[in-house]
Formats: structure tokens, sequence, C-alpha cells
């Protein structure tokens, strides 16, 4: 499935544009110290894989 960005004003609709009006940080939270499984979903949700599948699957990378 492949996203359409839409334009706002003069904001490109894109992950790259944080003054795109309706962006928002994703946050992880952990109710305490995270277990190893959670550290692991963490930590590769931060990597450069992690981020460059985030990218593509679920924010509409161009």
């Amino acid at each position: 499935m492949r996203i359409k960005t839409l334009d706002i004003g003069k904001q490109k609709g894109s992950v790259h544009n944080p003054e795109y009006p309706i962006t928002r940080p994703l946050y992880l939270l952990t109710h305490g110290k995270p277990s190893a499984k959670v550290k692991r979903f963490i930590n590769w949700s931060l990597s450069n894989e992690g981020q460059t599948i985030i990218k593509k699957r679920f924010v509409g990378y161009q």
C-alpha cells in the first residue's frame, strides 16, 4: 500500500519536515525499567534499520 502525502499551505508533507502542521513525535514510554525484550525493541526502533522500516511502512516515506 502506498500513502500519498498532502501539502498543507506551503508545507510539503514529509517525515523530514517538522514544520508540517499535522506531524507529531512518537514517544516510547515504559513503566519503570524496561524488560530485556522491550529494551531490544526500543533499541531496534531507534536503529538505522528500524528507522528505515518505520519511515517506509508507517509514515508514508517518499
